[in-house]
């Protein structure tokens, strides 16, 4: 049984479409967790910066997105900032965190700098008292 020119043509172009297809959902499903992961980052600092303009302490709560195992966190003593790590299956991405520091318990404990991820979410504490100059972001 022989295939005619136009059933064989007609059997390319539908296993491209496929191809297409399934490259363009991949392609959508990476960016919504890089769009995830850069307003996770966007929310932290604006509460930084809402923080580092009073004073107080505040409880926060991020969403990340699933491939996000862990979050660290290590401060950079030349620029005076933070740099944030996000660990993920196959990449870490790194952010700079400005007006903060990390409290000085904040490597002690399990993980180090490190903050595991659960149920894709993370908790951070964090406080300006009067006259700080820096919002201190604890675990």
């Amino acid at each position: 049984m022989e295939l005619s020119f136009g059933m064989l043509f007609s059997i390319i172009l539908i296993i491209i479409f496929i191809a297409f297809a399934v490259y363009g959902i991949t392609k959508f499903l990476n960016l919504q967790k890089d769009i995830q992961t850069k307003t996770f980052v966007d929310n932290l600092n604006y509460d930084i910066d809402k923080l580092w303009k009073s004073q107080g302490a505040q409880p926060v709560t991020y969403a990340v997105p699933g491939n996000v195992e862990r979050v660290c966190f290590s401060e950079d003593e030349f620029e005076k900032d933070i740099d944030l790590e996000i660990r993920g299956e196959k990449s870490i991405e790194t952010y700079d965190i400005k007006h903060a520091k990390l409290s000085e318990d904040f490597s002690k404990g399990q993980g180090g700098n490190c903050i595991s991820v659960e149920k894709g979410k993370i908790a951070l504490q964090l406080e300006k008292e009067y006259k700080e100059t820096l919002v201190t972001i604890r675990k």
